[in-house]
């Protein structure tokens, strides 16, 4: 059997002094399994006694050794001090072939397709109609072009104005919905053919 416990940091001796328990407080009780001074030779009873420890609370041990502070092990996968937990570890945790351990950013394929601004609108001192290479800023100087109407539309939409504004002047979350999308939110497109025909497109 044990010798001595500890409750609430106060160290008793089982059979010996009077222990009271207050049954409306919650208490921290210790079960002292060993104490040991280090020296040579004492691994096998170490190892006995840190199996123990284990055994009757829970896969936990504390270790105290005077004068240093108190640290908790456990062998159980949860935090000692906020409790989260988490399941046992297993190889796919670590796979980026298996979408269980792949990272959610690249999916494990180890890199990210993103576009890169500066190439598409190089000259942010141009207009949308003259400065975003990738949707033919040369084209839309001449007419009407798809990009021209997506353009004029989504800024009609959101009440932001482009005509003769630099794009660096423009608001940078009216630019994200520009070259990233907008999402689920529906739009109405307006467009007008070289034959005169308006068409509306969401």
């Amino acid at each position: 059997g044990f010798i001595r416990v500890r409750i609430d940091g106060q160290m008793y001796e089982l059979g010996e002094d009077e222990i009271t328990l207050d049954k409306k407080k919650k208490h921290n009780v210790d079960v002292v399994v060993d104490r040991l001074i280090i020296k040579e030779g004492i691994r096998a009873r170490l190892t006995e006694s840190v199996e123990t420890a284990m055994k009757y609370a829970n896969n936990l041990v504390t270790i105290d050794v005077p004068g240093q502070e108190e640290k908790i092990y456990s062998q159980n996968y949860a935090c000692t001090d906020c409790g989260i937990s988490f399941e046992e570890l297993t190889p796919r945790m670590f796979s980026f072939n298996n979408p269980f351990g792949a990272c959610p950013e690249c999916t494990g394929i180890g890199y990210l397709m993103r576009i890169d601004e500066d190439l598409i609108i190089p000259d942010k001192d141009k207009t949308l109609y003259d400065g975003v290479k990738a949707f033919g800023a040369s084209t839309m100087k001449k007419g009407d072009t798809m990009a021209k109407m997506y353009f004029e539309s989504i800024a009609k939409h959101y009440g932001v104005k482009i005509k003769d504004v630099p794009i660096k002047k423009l608001p940078k979350d009216f630019l994200n919905k520009i070259l990233y999308g907008t999402g689920d939110e529906v739009i109405d497109f307006e467009y007008t053919s070289a034959a005169g025909n308006q068409k509306i497109f969401y």
